[in-house]
């Protein structure tokens, strides 16, 4: 039986795992420097999946401004992947951001990153634009993926908005 990962706040001891999984990850890294200046902001959601041995398997950036949750940066291990821990770490941003007063949620995603736009479509994101060449190493178009955040009623039960814009 496989034991359970944790996903807890990310912390500054937590950095020098996390460098390596993006390194891994993505052809443009961002530096150390980078995840030092998240964690020093109050607005920032920084999560990670602590697996059971102590390993960092994945983790998720992102920040709330006004009633927008703007996921930054997931990854997860290329040697964790294909257990819905993606799925698990964009949730608990998700509902983080809830409760921080999020009503939808937006993200640019590379346009080649097929595993990452299933995960997203599954989450119900959709397209609302596109930035011609926004990444680098190689230069990639990006695409702007956006959601409406169900809400959560007084007794508990979920609500799913409408999908129109917020205006």
């Amino acid at each position: 039986m496989i034991e359970a990962s944790t996903i807890r706040t990310m912390t500054r001891a937590d950095i020098d795992m996390i460098a390596e999984i993006e390194k891994s990850v993505f052809s443009d890294p961002w530096p150390k420097s980078a995840f030092h200046e998240m964690l020093a902001e109050s607005n920032r959601i920084s999560l990670v999946l602590e697996m059971p041995d102590g390993r960092i398997g994945g983790y998720i950036l992102a920040q709330v401004a006004g009633d927008e949750l703007q996921i930054q940066n997931i990854a997860v291990a290329p040697e964790q992947r294909r257990q819905q821990l993606g799925s698990r770490l964009l949730q608990c941003a998700e509902d983080e951001g809830r409760r921080r007063g999020a009503i939808c949620s937006v993200l640019d995603v590379r346009i080649s990153n097929e595993a990452a736009l299933g995960l997203y479509h599954r989450f119900g994101y959709r397209m609302i634009g596109r930035r011609k060449n926004y990444y680098r190493q190689p230069v990639c178009d990006a695409l702007v993926l956006f959601r409406r955040l169900e809400s959560v009623s007084a007794d508990g039960v979920k609500r799913e908005p409408d999908n129109g814009m917020v205006s």
